[in-house]
């Protein structure tokens, strides 16, 4: 089975909804992310060197016989209901998303 991360790094749609967003993250969007196969672990951080740009990251640990399969999981999830999102989160520009596997 390969054993990789992924990395979000993104943003709170306004200055003014940060707690809603990180509320939301931590409380919805992690826990839902953890409930489907190949999620094992996350961690959420705030990125000091990137202001204005994406201020906020999230390492996934995966472990998945596929990683790339990943991506597919979640959009399922999405189309399913299982995930849901907020309009707390900026979306323009989207979260940068890095899907990396474990050498």
């Amino acid at each position: 089975m390969a054993k990789g991360v992924m990395i979000v790094f993104s943003n709170p749609v306004e200055a003014g909804r940060e707690d809603d967003y990180n509320e939301w993250y931590t409380n919805v969007h992690v826990p839902e992310l953890l409930q489907l196969d190949g999620f094992v672990a996350a961690r959420r951080f705030r990125v000091l060197d990137a202001e204005p740009e994406q201020r906020f990251g999230a390492v996934y640990e995966l472990e998945a016989d596929d990683l790339t399969s990943i991506m597919d999981v979640i959009g399922k999830a999405v189309a399913d209901g299982n995930i849901h999102m907020t309009d707390a989160i900026e979306m323009e520009p989207p979260a940068v998303v890095r899907l990396c596997e474990e050498l």
